[in-house]
């Protein structure tokens, strides 16, 4: 909690730590702080709050709110924002790898496969290895 409580504020570089100790903070800072790393550990006990404020990625994210909110609260809607896009990125690959046209060899434009017909094709001849067809054969059955 220490490197938690010790953190720069927002807006601005930290006061002068004097030798003896880290620079004081004000009674609501204080209680800010325990509070809402009681709540961050319990919400997320796996995650490292100290880690986290370092993930360039994550104080993007927060901008302006980051020391302000409830890093609990920030951290939430960064995994929420973060799988939806994940999960978009990956909708949109699969779509377009379902739109291929095939292996891209030689042939006709009648004997191009998309990958979905290919995954079946190359799970036909694996299973039938004295029936096997080519992506021709396969279209035209």
């Amino acid at each position: 909690m220490e490197e938690w409580k010790n953190r720069e504020p927002v807006g601005g570089t930290a006061a002068p730590v004097p030798e003896e100790g880290p620079a004081a903070e004000t009674p609501a800072e204080d209680d800010f702080i325990a509070r809402d790393y009681e709540e961050f550990t319990r919400r997320f006990p796996d995650v490292d709050p100290g880690e986290l404020e370092n993930d360039g990625m994550f104080r993007r994210f927060c901008g302006s709110r980051f020391g302000r909110e409830s890093l609990a609260e920030l951290y939430a809607d960064f995994v929420t924002i973060t799988r939806a896009v994940w999960e978009a990125a990956r909708l949109s690959a699969d779509d377009k790898r379902s739109r291929t046209t095939g292996t891209g060899g030689a042939g006709g434009g009648d004997s191009r496969l998309t990958a979905a017909q290919q995954r079946s094709l190359d799970e036909w001849n694996a299973a039938n290895p004295g029936m096997k067809m080519t992506a021709r054969e396969f279209l035209s059955r």
